[in-house]
């Protein structure tokens, strides 16, 4: 072999030889330097969630690691199978392999039933979904919000000092999480599955209260044409980052910034 024990990727060779992840090339050298094709870490990917025997019966190496990867959403969001993979690409494998469900192996290799998510079954690390509903600023139902370094995603309580957490204050977001004895800390957000609309101020025409109780604004779109936008008048509003308990008319026609309707 091309790696022997003083070679700076013994260790990281070692590991996925001995987990059966990779066997290097034919000449048995693994070619560490090299870049690595997308055929290549498909096949590691595929072989990390245990559905080897899987893409062995759909026709093996490569294209049988392919399909099967698809079957496993290892490719969510990948448009383009370049020969050599990018660091973008790469990127996105492992974010589709966090959330990708892992199987147990039964007799003779076969994968008989999921298990868990990869992140949670290997790196003790959680998935989920939800909406940030306060932060250490506010909230969404009350200008009381968390304790310094606390989000709230839905009914549960993260630390994490991210910035992130607090701009996506009343989106949907996706998070991974790091349970530990007593607490969850928050690692990643990231929105996912909103519907927003960001008006400029400059935009707005007017707005006010109709007669059946909803907030009404009139912008001008990009083409010029009035636009109509009605919000439900028990909508949560966050007014400058606070929530806003009594919110009027004309507090959706800002001098400056903008309204943002998620």
């Amino acid at each position: 072999t091309d790696v022997d024990a003083a070679n700076k990727f013994y260790g990281a060779v070692s590991y996925v030889t001995d987990m059966g992840l990779m066997s290097g090339f034919s000449d048995n050298t693994f070619r560490p330097s090299e870049q690595i094709t997308f055929s290549q870490a498909i096949k590691v990917f595929v072989s990390m969630l245990n559905l080897d025997e899987y893409a062995k019966a759909r026709g093996g190496y490569p294209n049988g690691y392919i399909d099967i990867a698809g079957s496993a959403e290892l490719l969510r969001g990948i448009k383009t199978q370049n020969d050599l993979v990018t660091k973008e690409l790469m990127a996105t494998l492992i974010c589709n392999l966090l959330e990708a469900e892992s199987y147990d192996k039964g007799v003779n290799g076969i994968s008989l039933e999921k298990s868990t998510a990869f992140s949670e079954k290997y790196l003790d690390i959680t998935t989920g979904e939800g909406i940030i509903t306060a932060n250490g600023y506010t909230g969404l139902s009350s200008s009381v919000g968390c304790s310094e370094g606390l989000v709230l995603i839905g009914d549960a309580e993260f630390y994490g000092n991210l910035s992130s957490a607090s701009e996506y204050l009343g989106q949907n977001v996706k998070y991974y999480a790091k349970e530990t004895d007593d607490e969850s800390v928050l690692l990643y957000v990231y929105p996912e599955d909103n519907e927003i609309l960001e008006i400029d101020a400059r935009d707005i025409d007017d707005a006010k209260l109709t007669e059946d109780r909803q907030f009404a604004i009139y912008w001008y779109n990009e083409n010029g044409k009035v636009k109509e936008e009605k919000i439900d008048i028990n909508t949560d509003v966050i007014y400058n980052g606070i929530f806003n308990n009594v919110p009027q008319a004309k507090d959706f026609m800002p001098e400056v910034g903008s309204v943002t309707l998620i």
